[in-house]
Parts: structure tokens; sequence; C-alpha cells
């Protein structure tokens, strides 16, 4: 089933009270979730745009023809971080242990979503929540949601790759120093150690890769010996 009727009104920025305060917000709970995987606070914020980001107000009228209309349809958020402020009316409902519950409005709280590109960052310890919206028999529904989103010239990637990234770029000089300047059985017994160490440090086939690239390399290279 479509939605039945929905409209919504989007504004970009910062500006206005109620946009500006839920900036502070996503800014505050990303930062929160980024430092509880080891990760500067700040980390959502370098991949984030205000222009990107967005405040939208979603209307939802009343649909007499079935109790089971959508007001919109199952998903998933794609963004980082949305945060919802919801009427009275009711009808947001999540998938839970393979169930649709449904999310008790509450005038003295918020909800936050987390969306995909959270998920893939965090490489899956934070989920997107599959939710939907279904329409009221009688009355209207009106909620608010800020999308926390990246900039259109973001790469987005697991965070932990790219902290294993970073431990590779700081090992690369003594490691390419090492392939070059050993041979022999000193060349091999200081290949073991090195594969040892970087296993113990990153689970990334890219690492591997890498090495053999430089091996093949050093086969070009004749014997100093």
């Amino acid at each position: 089933m479509a939605n039945y009727g929905a409209s919504s009104f989007v504004a970009t920025g910062s500006d206005g009270g109620i946009c500006s305060s839920h900036v502070k917000l996503a800014k505050l709970l990303a930062g929160i979730l980024a430092n509880n995987l080891g990760h500067r606070k700040e980390s959502l914020e370098d991949i984030c745009d205000l222009s990107t980001c967005f405040l939208r107000l979603n209307r939802y009228p009343a649909c007499p023809i079935s109790p089971e209309m959508f007001g919109l349809v199952p998903h998933t958020d794609s963004d980082f971080l949305t945060i919802l402020c919801q009427d009275q009316v009711g009808g947001l409902q999540l998938m839970k242990d393979s169930k649709w519950v449904a999310v008790k409005p509450n005038p003295e709280a918020l909800i936050v979503n987390i969306g995909d590109l959270f998920q893939a960052w965090s490489n899956d310890v934070y989920k997107s929540v599959e939710h939907k919206v279904m329409a009221n028999e009688k009355m209207e529904r009106y909620s608010i949601a800020y999308f926390m989103c990246p900039s259109y010239d973001s790469l987005i990637g697991s965070c932990s790759s790219s902290a294993a990234a970073a431990h590779l770029r700081n090992l690369l000089p003594s490691i390419e120093s090492s392939l070059f300047e050993n041979t022999g059985t000193k060349f091999n017994r200081m290949f073991r150690n090195l594969v040892t160490k970087l296993a113990s440090k990153i689970s990334s086939s890219i690492s591997f890769l890498y090495l053999a690239f430089l091996l093949i390399l050093k086969g070009s290279k004749p014997n100093s010996q």
C-alpha cells in the first residue's frame, strides 16, 4: 500500500529556534555514540554538513478508508541520525523481534532513530530500525523530524576500517624499510614477525594485500648479499 495523502515541508540549515535545537542535539548524541566506539566525538561532525541536514514537517491526514492504510510505508532511515517529535495522535510503529510494536506518544520525550549510514559506519554495532506510520481513521497526525546527513562529497566507510587504515599508515615507513633492506633468512624471520604483529592489530585483508604487493616489488630487486 502507498502512503495515504502524506505531505511534507522541508527546511535546511540551522536558522530558527527548533531547527537550531535539533542541530545541537544531533551533534551531542552523535558525539556520544562515536565516543562510545572509541572515536573522537567530532568524527561525524567532520562527515556531515549543515547544508545537507534538514528538518521536515510531516502531515498525515485522517484516513476513513481503512485502518490498515499506511501513512508512511515500512522503511529504515538512510541518514546517520533522525530526531523525531510526534504529536499525541500516534501511529508510529517499529519492528522488534519480528513484530510491529506501537510507539506510544510522550510529550516529554523525543524519538531518536539510528540511520543506515550510522549502522554502516559503526560496522553494525548500532542498528538501523525498520519503522512505519499507520494512518489514523479520524484524526490527522503531525510530526517534525530532523535528519543528520553527510555532505555530498563524503565517503562513508566502517569506522573500524578507518582506524585500521590509520594504524597501517603509521607502520608503512618501517614496513617498507625492513622489506627492502633485509634478505635471506634474516628477511624471512623479519617477515614472519611483521605479519604476526600486523595480524594482532589489524583484522583487514587490505594489510596483507599491500604486503604481498611489496613482496612482489622486492622479488624484482637483486639481493644485496
